[in-house]
């Protein structure tokens, strides 16, 4: 269960960073990371318009294709649009362009970006019940780098395996920098009381490089046939014996 009471101020973040953005820091949160664990507490007056208030932790993320992913395992909203989930961001400005999959209590799992600095924002549609179902895994993956597309996903799954993921609205590809901060993030939506949101499994990964297989190199080599060859005799044919006639004494006449 949650625990509601690390709205302390108490820090550790790890690995991670983190950054109260706009409105945000009015009321600043506190961040507990224990291993592939984040807990958070912010505040914020929202993620919408043309500049957001959330509290967002996160690492750098600098390769053309990535996945981040965390199940989402409880969450207390102050308000109904509170705001919890999974966020990719250009910047820590407020204005900066995002990819975000969010959890709500009374609308569901949702998607919602800006594809441009100071641009507005898009929504695209409710996946699941109302009051989301706790836990859930939230997802988001990008391809094809700068330009790139991102997707969406979530499950309730105990393990999800890939058949277990669905698709949170629309593929959505616009130009963000190279290196993007991705993580996860609270948005209270009410700037003068801290929500709060507990993560597990949170990791951002790459793709595996392919795995080069030697070929063992095949033989082309054609053996020599052996070809008997029959040993050519050298040897004399055995000599003939000629029997030559023995001359007979003559008897001469005195």
């Amino acid at each position: 269960m949650l625990q509601t009471a690390l709205c302390d101020g108490t820090q550790q973040l790890g690995a991670w960073q983190a950054a109260d953005i706009g409105t945000a820091s009015t009321l600043p949160g506190t961040t507990i990371v224990v291993g592939e664990s984040v807990f958070v507490c912010g505040g914020g007056d929202q993620l919408w318009g043309t500049a957001d208030g959330v509290r967002l932790v996160y690492q750098a993320a600098d390769t053309p294709d990535f996945d981040l992913i965390a199940r989402l395992d409880d969450f207390v909203n102050q308000h109904r649009y509170t705001k919890v989930g999974l966020s990719v961001r250009a910047s820590t400005a407020a204005n900066a362009a995002h990819f975000s999959v969010l959890a709500t209590r009374q609308d569901g799992v949702r998607l919602q970006w800006r594809s441009g600095n100071g641009f507005g924002s898009a929504d695209r549609g409710q996946a699941g019940p109302n009051d989301t179902i706790i836990p859930t895994w939230l997802r988001i993956t990008r391809t094809g780098g700068v330009g790139g597309t991102f997707r969406a996903f979530y499950s309730t799954a105990a393990n999800p395996t890939a058949s277990d993921w669905v698709q949170v609205g629309v593929d959505a590809s616009f130009a963000m920098p190279s290196t993007v901060l991705a993580g996860t993030f609270v948005s209270s939506r009410d700037a003068t009381r801290l929500s709060s949101a507990s993560f597990s499994n949170v990791r951002v990964s790459t793709p595996a490089s392919p795995t080069a297989t030697a070929v063992p190199p095949t033989n082309t080599s054609v053996p020599p046939t052996a070809t008997a060859v029959p040993p050519t005799s050298t040897a004399l044919p055995a000599a003939t014996a000629t029997s030559t006639p023995v001359a007979t004494a003559t008897s001469i006449p005195p």
